[in-house]
């Protein structure tokens, strides 16, 4: 589709081929002329698909060994990372699979300590302390991005900043979602508000095509703007602005809610009547 609509071309990369072949088997992310080849943020999707592929061994390994085997993950992501730092690749490295398995760990652990506590008798004490450290989470999470916010402008400023805070980001993930999932109805009911419940439906394909949504607008002059380089310019910044976060969110609703949610909607009798009729 990026190919098509004129997104990207041949000449900025390895060529089609080798685009198309190492995104569809997810292993664009491994390559530096494939990297962000086609739209910048898909390397995620890379290391999600390739964390799919082990996930099967580490739940085996989490349900016998949970701690144990989260404080291993976590020892791989941190070691993996510091052992990287300084190698000329480094920027590529730490957005391989090994680099996020502490924040993968983290999110396994919030799944296994919810189901693990969830039908226990919660005292109402328990409830108020549950929702503290759930904003204590979120304390935490301002704290590392005001962190993070303060060395900007340093050279790779933020690819350093993770070796060791990546981390402790994640764990912050962690107190908020178990937090907030163990803690007062009140709290409850505030986070799952409608919009946000909205926005946590669209939110992976919001993040998806916010660059390809961005990049046309800009392309394509919306808003218009005089001259070379329209970025100094404060009116064009902010109606580009005013343009550009309703337009992305449009775009993900309709692939989410035109496109993702209807094919989740098919039963798998619907995906094996197909795969039959196509079959030779």
């Amino acid at each position: 589709l990026m190919f098509a609509i004129g997104y990207q071309h041949a000449e900025q990369s390895g060529g089609v081929v080798r685009d198309i072949v190492t995104h569809v088997l997810f292993i664009h992310n491994w390559f530096a002329d494939t990297y962000g080849s086609i739209n910048g943020v898909l390397w995620t999707l890379g290391v999600e698909v390739q964390f799919y592929v082990v996930f099967p061994l580490l739940c085996y390994a989490f349900l016998r060994w949970p701690y144990q085997t989260f404080g291993t993950m976590l020892a791989i992501a941190i070691g993996f990372r510091l052992a990287t730092v300084n190698d000329i690749h480094f920027l590529q490295l730490i957005e391989q699979l090994p680099a996020y398995f502490d924040f993968f760990a983290c999110g396994m652990l919030t799944a296994y300590l919810y189901v693990s506590l969830r039908d226990k008798p919660f005292s109402s004490g328990a409830t108020i302390l549950a929702t503290l450290v759930a904003i204590a989470g979120f304390l935490a999470l301002i704290a590392l991005m005001e962190a993070l916010f303060a060395i900007r402008y340093l050279p790779d400023g933020f690819a350093h900043w993770q070796v060791i805070n990546r981390t402790w980001l994640a764990l912050a993930c962690v107190a908020i979602g178990v937090g907030s999932l163990l803690g007062a109805p009140i709290w409850k009911r505030l986070l799952a508000n409608p919009l946000l419940v909205f926005f946590s439906i669209i939110s992976y394909n919001w993040y998806i095509y916010h660059q390809v949504v961005a990049r046309e607008l800009w392309w394509h002059h919306l808003p218009p703007w005089t001259g070379v380089d329209p970025h100094g310019d404060p009116q064009w910044q902010f109606w580009y602005s005013v343009i550009a976060f309703p337009a992305t969110i449009i775009v993900a609703a309709i692939f989410t809610y035109a496109f993702e949610r209807p094919l989740l909607r098919l039963s798998p009798q619907w995906w094996l009547t197909r795969l039959r009729v196509v079959s030779p």
